[in-house]
């Protein structure tokens, strides 16, 4: 059976809102120096961070984890598309890491790591919490069974 897994964009839409309100409430206090061009100012923070948070939105789509019988692909990009597969038995070590952040919204980072190499094979940020358990024990399972044979 075939599973698809996204990363939730919410973690980094959240931290663009945050740091807009934060702009806000700066230009906000600053309101008599910069008179005229308040309205000017909060315009152009919340018009960029709008398309900024469609942006993560949007992108957040083009990054995929799937798990297959046989293997883990890690698949991202628009325009140029990069596509990782790794074979079970070639998986050293999956697990998930979260910050403070990540707890609240119930989302981690996914890392796989395979033999021999120097940097983590596949490192993916806010996959929900859930579909991180899900995803690790998937991978425990398989790839003990291909241990197995």
């Amino acid at each position: 059976m075939k599973y698809s897994f996204h990363p939730n964009p919410v973690v980094g839409m959240t931290k663009i809102f945050i740091l807009a309100i934060i702009l806000t409430l700066i230009v906000y206090t600053y309101r008599e120096i910069l008179k005229n061009v308040v309205i000017t100012f909060l315009e152009i923070i919340w018009i960029i961070s709008l398309i900024y948070i469609a942006t993560i939105f949007i992108m957040s789509r083009f990054y995929s984890i799937t798990l297959d019988e046989k293997s883990v692909t890690y698949k991202r990009g628009i325009f140029w598309t990069k596509e990782i597969m790794l074979p079970y038995h070639r998986i050293t070590e999956a697990t998930y890491i979260q910050g403070i952040v990540q707890r609240i919204l119930r989302v981690g980072t996914l890392i796989v790591d395979t033999a021999g190499g120097s940097h983590m094979a596949i490192h993916v940020e806010d996959i929900k919490s859930s579909d991180l358990k899900m995803i690790i024990g998937e991978i425990k399972t398989k790839s003990h069974a291909d241990d197995g044979e």
